[in-house]
């Protein structure tokens, strides 16, 4: 396995493109298009505090995954924030701790910023709670979709 590097997105604008193919492909809802991912990326990497895209390479320059650091992800919980978003990691390097290491760049990035925790929401079982994310109930999407929520702390 190549060892993986967790790169600020804006730092490797090369993989813009790609990012916004992965979350339009694996997150896209009906009527979502791919202008929109690219304008939620392109507006990531703006140079702002939030949002923030991270992109995780091979060390021979190949993109394997990304994720964002953003202020909102679940419109019924705008209380809450930051939020963890837009886990991806490309198939043929899951299973290859990709997905943890972009959650740490994540965290301590976050923690840089001043935040002692960070949120996610998720349908997946048992997934988040291998990183030591910890259940603080359910929210529901705007489809009506029950989903669980979860927060760490960024001391990682």
């Amino acid at each position: 396995m190549q060892e993986i590097t967790i790169h600020l997105l804006r730092q490797k604008p090369q993989y813009k493109s790609t990012v916004a193919n992965w979350l339009f492909k694996e997150f896209a809802r009906p009527n979502e298009t791919l202008s929109f991912f690219e304008s939620l990326v392109e507006n990531g990497i703006c140079g702002q505090d939030l949002p923030c895209f991270f992109v995780a390479e091979t060390s021979t320059h190949i993109p394997v995954g990304t994720v964002a650091l953003c202020r909102a992800d679940l419109l019924t919980r705008q209380d809450i924030a930051p939020w963890l978003a837009l886990l991806y990691v490309d198939p043929e390097f899951r299973n290859h701790k990709v997905g943890t290491q972009l959650q740490n760049a994540l965290l301590l990035y976050a923690k840089q910023k001043g935040f002692s925790q960070v949120y996610l929401y998720t349908t997946l079982i048992n997934y988040y709670e291998k990183n030591d994310w910890h259940p603080i109930g359910s929210g529901i999407e705007c489809d009506g979709t029950v989903v669980k929520l979860y927060q760490k702390e960024t001391e990682i």
